[in-house]
């Protein structure tokens, strides 16, 4: 299986400093924003984007932060792999099970990993 290129956390990238310099500006701008238009997503995604570009000289770190975030997918598969996992793990018979012991069978058994 073929997996995309990661995306780096925005900690990584050291823009939190320059975010929190930038944050002032950033607040009037959101606030002073005239809101877009919902109705259909595409609308709704372009007027956002444009108004990225337009702010983007503005606040540097906020955009390149807003690009980190847009670059993800929303998706609920990583999430419910690990729920159907614990289920075939642990049936009803383990309901007292300790949580750090299920988060460690999980994360042994998600990530394919041996003890020993």
């Amino acid at each position: 299986m073929r997996r995309g290129a990661a995306i780096v956390p925005i900690g990584a990238h050291n823009l939190v400093p320059e975010m929190i310099k930038e944050l002032p500006v950033y607040l009037v701008a959101a606030a002073t924003c005239t809101g877009f238009d919902r109705s259909e997503v595409a609308t709704f995604t372009e007027g956002l984007l444009k108004w990225w570009r337009v702010n983007n000289p503005t606040f540097p770190a906020w955009a390149k932060a807003a690009r980190i975030c847009f670059a993800m997918l929303p998706s609920s598969a990583p999430s419910e792999r690990v729920f159907s996992l614990v289920k075939g793990m642990f049936g009803d018979d383990q309901l007292g099970s300790l949580a750090d012991q299920i988060q460690a069978a999980v994360m042994m058994r998600y990530n394919k990993r041996s003890v020993g």
